[in-house]
Parts: structure tokens; C-alpha cells; sequence
């Protein structure tokens, strides 16, 4: 199996995992067919990338162009204050990365999540 270990705080980043979590469980809400998957890779450009897909009403492009702007959301009103993924994508930038958006196949929405890959070489020692 592999192994990447990648620097960020560990809170902040529990933040921003509940926070993309919890849009594509609300997302997912009144859809019959209810997927949420991960996926992790260690990208060419020393970024490990955690991808957070659903099967949810997705978003237009005009949408994806404003997701990411305070008070933006595709939510019903007061459903949603718009600054979950501001705020996210802010945090993992503090960290060196960042989020990115796109339109998942299949339908719904997929949230990368960048963070920069650790040069520390993992030995079996230690693994927990």
C-alpha cells in the first residue's frame, strides 16, 4: 500500500473534510442513488490530491465560476450561509494547497483537496 504523508493541521483540515462531507450529503439528500467516494493520489507536482466525489445535483458552470466567493451558495435560502467552501479552500491554502471544483462524472460534484507532499522518506518504523 502507499504511503504519503502530507503537512497541514489536523483540525483544520477535519474542518474542511466535514465541511465538503456534509455539502455533498445535503447535495445527495433527494437523489435515489446516494455515492460518496474518495480517492488519493500523489501527483508529478508534490501535491497529494484528495478528491471527495458525490452523486448529487451537481452544479452548473455558472455556479462553478462563483463557488468559491463568501455568501455564494446553491443551497435553498437559509440553508446555507455560502462560506463553508470560502473558508475551506482558504485553510488549505494556508497549508500550501488548495481546493478545486469540478463537475463529477457520472453527475454530482468532486472536491479536490491539494496539500504539498512531505519529502520525509516513510520507513516501516513509522507506521502506527
Amino acid at each position: 500500500a502507499n504511503v504519503w504523508i502530507a503537512w497541514c493541521d489536523q483540525n483544520r483540515l477535519q474542518q474542511v473534510l466535514v465541511n465538503l462531507i456534509g455539502n455533498a450529503i445535503d447535495a445527495m439528500a433527494e437523489r435515489p442513488e446516494r455515492r460518496l467516494s474518495f480517492a488519493v493520489e500523489a501527483r508529478a507536482d508534490g501535491q497529494l490530491a484528495l478528491s471527495v466525489s458525490d452523486t448529487g445535483s451537481g452544479f452548473g458552470t455558472k455556479a462553478l465560476d462563483h463557488l468559491f466567493e463568501p455568501f455564494f451558495t446553491t443551497k435553498p435560502p437559509g440553508e446555507g450561509l455560502g462560506l463553508g467552501l470560502t473558508i475551506s479552500r482558504d485553510i488549505l491554502r494556508d497549508f500550501g494547497g488548495d481546493l478545486l471544483a469540478e463537475p463529477a462524472p457520472g453527475g454530482g460534484a468532486c472536491f479536490v483537496v491539494l496539500l504539498p507532499l512531505s519529502t520525509h522518506d516513510l520507513a516501516a518504523k513509522d507506521l502506527p
